[in-house]
C-alpha cells in the first residue's frame, strides 16, 4: 500500500471517528437538557436502562460535569458500572470521582449530594448480578475491556431539592481571573479531549 493511500485511508478513519464523537455529543447533550427540563420523565428510561444525571467535579478544571449514566439498585445500594462501553481506559466521570468523590445526583425530579466510594467485594459480586439482570451486554463489555470493571458506590450526603431548577449541574461554572482562570481553561480542555476519546 502507497503512502498516498495510507494517507486517504487515515484521513477517512479520522472523519468516521469525528462524525460518531460529534453525534455522541449532540445526543448526550440533549438527553441530559430533556432528563432536567422534564424532571426525569424523558430520559430516565432508555429501554431497560434506568439513567439518572450524575455531577462530577472535573478533576483537572474544577468545573462541574454532569453525565447521564445507567444506575443500579441491589440490596439498599445505589451504583454505577464504569465499563465505558467495554473500552480499555476507565470513563472520565469515574476518573473525576477517584479524584473528587463528592458529585451531585439527579434521579427523576429528586437531587442530592453524594459520596462515590468503590463497591466493597461482596457489594460487587451482588450488584454485578443485578447489573446483567438487566444488560446482558456488560459481561461482553468486560471481556472485551480486559480489566476488572469498577463498581461505584453513591452513598446519600444530603437532600438538595425535589425539583429542576437552578443551575447546579450544570456545564461551566464561573472562573476566577488571571493565570487560575487559564489553567482551568486548559484543564477543561484537556477532560473535553479525554471524553472524547473515551466515548
Amino acid at each position: 500500500m502507497g503512502q498516498a493511500q495510507q494517507q486517504r485511508d487515515a484521513m477517512t478513519a479520522w472523519r468516521r471517528v469525528w462524525w460518531r464523537r460529534a453525534l455522541q455529543r449532540v445526543l448526550t447533550a440533549l438527553h441530559i437538557a430533556l432528563y432536567r427540563a422534564t424532571g426525569g420523565a424523558i430520559g430516565h428510561r432508555l429501554g431497560p436502562l434506568p439513567n439518572l444525571l450524575l455531577t462530577t467535579t472535573g478533576r483537572r478544571s474544577g468545573r462541574p460535569r454532569t453525565r447521564a449514566l445507567t444506575y443500579i439498585r441491589a440490596d439498599g445500594l445505589l451504583a454505577l458500572i464504569a465499563s465505558n462501553f467495554g473500552s480499555r481506559t476507565a470513563p472520565q466521570w469515574y476518573r473525576n470521582l477517584q479524584a473528587h468523590p463528592e458529585a451531585t445526583v439527579q434521579l427523576k425530579r429528586r437531587r442530592w449530594a453524594v459520596h462515590a466510594r468503590p463497591a466493597t467485594p461482596d457489594e460487587h459480586e451482588r450488584i454485578w448480578s443485578a447489573a446483567l439482570a438487566i444488560w446482558p451486554a456488560w459481561a461482553g463489555y468486560a471481556e472485551r475491556a480486559q480489566r476488572e470493571i469498577p463498581i461505584v458506590v453513591l452513598e446519600p450526603m444530603g437532600f438538595i431539592t425535589e425539583g429542576t431548577e437552578g443551575t447546579e449541574g450544570t456545564e461551566g461554572t464561573e472562573g476566577t481571573e488571571g493565570t487560575e482562570e487559564e489553567r482551568a481553561e486548559r484543564g477543561a480542555a484537556a477532560e473535553d479531549a479525554e471524553d472524547a476519546e473515551a466515548e
